[in-house]
C-alpha cells in the first residue's frame, strides 16, 4: 500500500486528498472523508458506531478522524 500512496502521491495533477498525504498530513474530519469518497458523513457515522463499512475511525477526544492513507487506499481499490 506505501507504494501505491507514494505514487498517488506524485501524480501529474495532485487532488486535495494526494496534496495534504505529500505534505504529512494524517487524518481527516468526517465530511472532508465523505467529500473524499463521495458518500454522506452520516455514512462514516454508521461505520463508525455499528464497527462496519471500509474505514475505521480514530478517535480524536469526542471527535472522529480518518485516515488518509486509508481514504486514499480505499479509493484505490486496495481496500481490506
Amino acid at each position: 500500500m506505501a507504494t501505491h500512496i507514494q505514487q498517488l502521491t506524485t501524480s501529474q495533477n495532485p487532488t486535495e486528498l494526494e496534496k495534504l498525504i505529500a505534505n504529512g498530513h494524517e487524518l481527516a474530519t468526517t465530511k472532508q472523508a465523505a467529500n473524499y469518497l463521495n458518500i454522506k458523513p452520516q455514512t462514516l457515522h454508521k461505520w463508525a458506531c455499528y464497527q462496519t463499512g471500509w474505514l475505521k475511525p480514530v478517535r480524536v477526544g469526542t471527535c472522529l478522524r480518518w485516515r488518509l492513507t486509508d481514504i486514499a487506499a480505499l479509493i484505490a481499490g486496495g481496500a481490506k
